[in-house]
């Protein structure tokens, strides 16, 4: 996990999304290290809109690469349902798993207090909520359809989060969102 933001930049949609626009640039992308035997400088993952849950078993997060939601939540402080162990084994809610259990769902943070009831369940006997439905609350969001290029639903709840997305496309939600 990354160095939660402090609470008061979780006030302002703005601040926080402009904090995942800066770490996502200060962590490189997908693309920049997949022909590399390096991960991505001083950094435990790499973005790629695309590529939540592919599994690239980098230390100190569950492996995947992150999207604009999985930023979110992590700087924000969100506890990962999948993290790595110091062994490099795949842990689930803090307790060794293997790693086929652990690509499925790492899509998820534990759930907390304030998460609203309706966005909790349970998955393998933990309470967690989907990363994307603790986005979009964080970033002050409506939750809207998002339809992809041949016209089909995508299972994402704002455009922000679409497959599709490019850091320029990230950055433009900044003049968007509330301050």
């Amino acid at each position: 996990m990354t160095t939660p933001i402090p609470a008061t930049a979780l006030r302002s949609p703005k601040n926080l999304l402009a904090a995942v626009v800066a770490r996502i640039e200060h962590d490189g992308t997908l693309w920049d290290i997949e022909d590399t035997e390096e991960p991505a400088p001083n950094t435990f993952t790499c973005w790629g809109q695309r590529s939540w849950q592919q599994l690239i078993r980098l230390a100190d997060r569950c492996g995947t690469t992150l999207c604009a939601a999985g930023y979110t939540a992590d700087l924000a402080g969100r506890k990962w349902l999948v993290t790595v162990g110091d062994d490099g084994g795949a842990l689930l809610a803090g307790e060794p798993t293997t790693w086929d259990t652990a690509s499925y769902n790492t899509g998820y943070v534990l759930a907390e207090e304030s998460d609203p009831e309706h966005e909790v369940i349970t998955v393998s006997g933990h309470r967690v909520v989907r990363v994307q439905d603790v986005a979009v609350r964080l970033l002050g969001l409506e939750r809207q359809t998002v339809y992809g290029k041949f016209g089909n639903p995508l299972d994402v709840p704002h455009p922000l989060f679409a497959p599709d997305n490019t850091l320029d496309d990230l950055k433009a939600w900044l003049d968007r969102l509330p301050d």
